[in-house]
């Protein structure tokens, strides 16, 4: 699962030109592939129900998941902080491995109430905005705020950038 993210990170753009809202934007599309893909939920709900799994192993196997030095979220969501912060995007002071915590407990917290049946808007639009907030916090002001790298649409990156849609649930 870590070589499927890492190569589609990868073939976006190497390591070094990632930026936070390439990632923020990636992981929304993992998430729709996850919930949307029979095979992606199920492996979802074993890793935090922990089906005959010790303890000690499934923590094992969430940190090489999401934690581990091989490349994965949580290691991408890093070098795009760092990445930021040297180019002057992010706050200098900004910690890229509280980001990347914050970020994957919001992607995992919103994946696991879509799939529960409980989340009342679009899941891709709410993890959209729960990473543009941390971006916000983090980036410099004045910094890109487009998910590409470039300028929202309205040239702020304020709301009226972002999508509003809600699921009926």
């Amino acid at each position: 699962m870590l070589k499927k993210f890492e190569r589609q990170t990868l073939s976006i753009m190497p390591k070094s030109e990632l930026t936070f809202p390439a990632v923020a934007e990636m992981m929304v599309e993992n998430a729709r592939r996850v919930v949307e893909s029979a095979t992606g939920r199920a492996f979802f709900m074993l890793m935090k129900r922990h089906i005959r799994w010790s303890s000690d192993n499934m923590s094992a196997v969430r940190e090489q998941l999401l934690v581990n030095s091989r490349f994965g979220p949580w290691s991408a969501f890093i070098a795009s902080v760092e990445n930021d912060m040297a180019s002057g995007r992010a706050r200098r002071d900004a910690d890229p491995v509280e980001t990347a915590n914050i970020c994957i407990s919001i992607w995992d917290g919103i994946v696991q109430a879509q799939i529960d049946g409980f989340l009342k808007t679009d899941m891709c639009v709410t993890i959209r905005h729960a990473l543009d907030a941390v971006w916000d916090y983090i980036k410099v002001e004045g910094a890109d705020g487009g998910r590409d790298g470039s300028r929202a649409a309205d040239g702020d990156g304020g709301p009226d950038a972002r999508s509003t849609e809600t699921k009926e649930g």
